[in-house]
């Protein structure tokens, strides 16, 4: 779950609280799958600015990385 902007911090922590919850439900196993909050980690952000400053969308479509 990512998000750009917060309107309401406590509603969007339950919110990332409650996929946590879900994804677990589910049977997503912690142990054998990596779970993380990727608004979190500014590299993604960093990484997403520069594939938009250099990368068109046409190449990324044909991607099978990009594609998922």
């Amino acid at each position: 779950m990512r998000s750009l902007c917060v309107k309401d911090p406590v509603a969007l922590r339950k919110a990332t609280l409650d996929v946590l919850a879900l994804y677990l439900a589910c049977g997503i196993d912690p142990n054998k799958s990596t779970i993380f909050v990727q608004s979190h980690v500014p590299e993604h952000t960093q990484l997403s600015w520069v594939l938009n400053c250099y990368t068109y969308f046409g190449e990324m479509s044909r991607m099978t990385q990009f594609k998922r």
